[in-house]
């Protein structure tokens, strides 16, 4: 029956050859309000890259050991960098349908205002009891996302700037929680992506480029340097180099080819205790089996991927029945994967389709209810998202088993992190973590499962 899957992934342009992102993460490709094709691994591969002996020096092992113990972890999504969806009302309260991102939120304000508005923000909408809360839940690993005007001093405006103390406070509450931090430089300088998640949606991502790449050089050097401190006891043991990077031509692919090589000679200097992550940016998990492998000098690398099947409107007009078995296919490229890298699968979440307010980006719609394009509606909108106390029980069995689907797959790889812990009140809830417990689809002990196996 899986067979019969092929032609849906022709339509979405993807080959499978490999684990690959079934669509973008949050928001379109801002040129053409769709997600660009995926490339398969046969268009070409990385350079394989080789180490001295000297360069991981005599560098302990990370704190957590990834390379024997499972992550089962959450993002803190729209705390430290806004995202549209996470907390509508940030932005519905400008009253100006330009702002649609960090950057333009900071334009609107102008960055000292903009950081006095947020600043109640940072102070509630992530608290320490959220991370009480998140190692109840049966979670080991917390990863928080952040911009690059959070941590260099260069050349920030007009964002807001004033996060760096509220991470570096994230950090001890993580310690005392007994969880382990993964930091995520989820936007960097002119976009690497040009979704709103990157704090600047356009269709010129401008980030591949030897100023811009230096900047996110220099703002691993600044983490790296924090958080190797006593006081925080080594609660951060991995830092992702850059989130979701969408290269546009070779020479862009050549600039990310050689960032992570420098990137990750930055964050393993000698007495630096620290795994690295960098996603497939949207190519199979194959593609990179030279590049750093574990058969190689490189030590502790994590290769990430982030399947959602949301943003394309052949994902979101499968049934959940079709959904489940592409998420069941991913087991066996998960297994392959691993024998060169530790593999998470680092993004995705339990939501059905792309109904969700600003999910797509501010100012658009959806594409299951028609609004987004000029395409028929799949569906109707209604009950599918926004306050999860009213979900019928029917749709939050839905979440559920979808939600179970994916656990059981990611299992094969070395660890999961879902998307995000967190929303508005009322708003977009199906993606809410904490919503999921409190409302029954998503186990209250992340190890456990409510339904049996469907793959």
């Amino acid at each position: 029956m899986r067979a019969a899957l092929a032609p849906l992934a022709l339509a979405l342009g993807q080959a499978h050859a490999g684990l690959l992102d079934p669509l973008v993460h949050l928001a379109p490709s801002p040129s053409n309000a769709r997600v660009a094709p995926v490339r398969a691994a046969s268009s070409g591969a990385p350079p394989a890259k080789q180490v001295s002996g000297g360069l991981y020096g005599k560098s302990a092992p990370p704190s957590f050991l990834y390379a024997s113990s499972k992550v089962r972890g959450v993002s803190l999504g729209g705390w430290l960098l806004l995202e549209p969806f996470i907390t509508p009302s940030l932005f519905d309260a400008t009253g100006s349908d330009a702002v649609v991102d960090e950057r333009t939120f900071g334009q609107f304000y102008g960055a000292k205002a903009a950081a006095a508005k947020l600043d109640s923000h940072w102070k509630t909408f992530i608290t320490q009891d959220d991370f009480k809360q998140i190692a109840a839940a049966g979670l080991n690993t917390v990863r928080i996302p952040i911009g690059y005007w959070a941590i260099t001093s260069n050349d920030t405006a007009p964002f807001p700037t004033g996060q760096w103390p509220r991470l570096k406070a994230a950090v001890h509450w993580a310690k005392n929680a007994n969880l382990t931090v993964i930091v995520d430089l989820h936007g960097a300088k002119r976009s690497q992506n040009g979704f709103d998640n990157s704090g600047e949606r356009t269709d010129t991502p401008g980030w591949y480029t030897a100023s811009n790449v230096n900047n996110a050089l220099q703002a691993m050097q600044i983490i790296a340097t924090e958080f190797r401190k006593a006081e925080y006891k080594q609660t951060v043991s991995a830092i992702e180099l850059v989130n979701e990077p969408q290269p546009k031509s070779s020479a862009d692919w050549n600039v990310l080819y050689d960032y992570l090589s420098r990137a990750y000679a930055i964050v393993h200097a000698p007495g630096r205790k620290y795994a690295v992550t960098f996603h497939n940016a949207f190519r199979s998990l194959s593609y990179w089996s030279k590049f750093m492998p574990k058969s190689s000098a490189f030590k502790d690398v994590i290769l990430t991927a982030h399947p959602y099947l949301l943003f394309d409107r052949g994902a979101v007009s499968l049934s959940d029945e079709r959904k489940i078995e592409v998420i069941c296919d991913m087991k066996s490229d998960l297994v392959a994967s691993r024998k060169n890298y530790i593999t998470h699968v680092a993004e995705w979440s339990p939501a059905l389709s792309d109904c969700t307010r600003y999910l797509n980006g501010r100012g658009r719609g959806s594409r299951y209810d028609g609004t987004f394009d000029d395409q028929p509606a799949v569906g109707s909108c209604k009950g599918l998202t926004g306050d999860a106390s009213k979900f019928s029980a029917a749709y939050k069995q839905r979440l559920g088993r979808y939600w179970n689907a994916q656990t059981r797959t990611y299992s094969n790889s070395d660890g999961w992190i879902a998307w995000t812990w967190k929303t508005e009140k009322g708003q977009a809830e199906e993606w809410s973590y904490q919503m999921g417990i409190r409302y029954g689809w998503i186990p209250k002990d992340a190890s456990s499962y409510l339904y049996s196996d469907p793959c």
